[in-house]
């Protein structure tokens, strides 16, 4: 009974379909009856459902306002990173791009201006494990450092 109860408070958008759905499916029987789920089970029908995404679109909103402003580079890379792997972000040229966006202005522009310049967010090795070029993390955190100790 429980379950009727929830789900009798799912109204509108998305999330009523989805209970339309989820009665057609696995609640309805083929004799027109009704077998309602426990509750512990439709609880995690829901967050199987709605959380994830929850997390994705919070991730990605976070990244879109996301700016560096007085934090270390290191401290911004790593933050980016979890909320990149959150938002299901692969290492693309976007990333790089939305990565450039949260940096302090100045210290996106020495990394664009660098002869070196990068397109990838980590550093990319030879076959031999060494650095063959320094990626987007590795120069932000060295040019942030450098200004922190001038």
């Amino acid at each position: 009974m429980k379950s009727q109860f929830l789900l009798s408070y799912i109204d509108g958008g998305e999330a009523e379909s989805w209970k339309e759905f989820y009665i057609n499916t696995n609640v309805r029987q083929a004799d027109e009856s009704y077998k309602w789920p426990k509750t512990k089970d439709l609880i995690k029908n829901l967050q199987a459902n709605f959380m994830k995404e929850d997390e994705v679109e919070e991730s990605l909103r976070k990244l879109e306002t996301m700016k560096q402003g007085n934090q270390i580079a290191e401290e911004v890379v790593n933050e980016f990173q979890i909320l990149k792997v959150q938002a299901k972000i692969d290492d693309s040229p976007l990333s790089v791009q939305m990565f450039q966006w949260v940096l302090n202005p100045s210290l996106a522009m020495k990394i664009l201006t660098n002869i070196d310049k990068s397109n990838t967010l980590k550093d990319t090795k030879t076959a031999m494990n060494a650095i063959d070029k320094y990626g987007w993390f590795s120069k932000a955190i060295q040019y942030d450092q450098i200004y922190r100790d001038a």
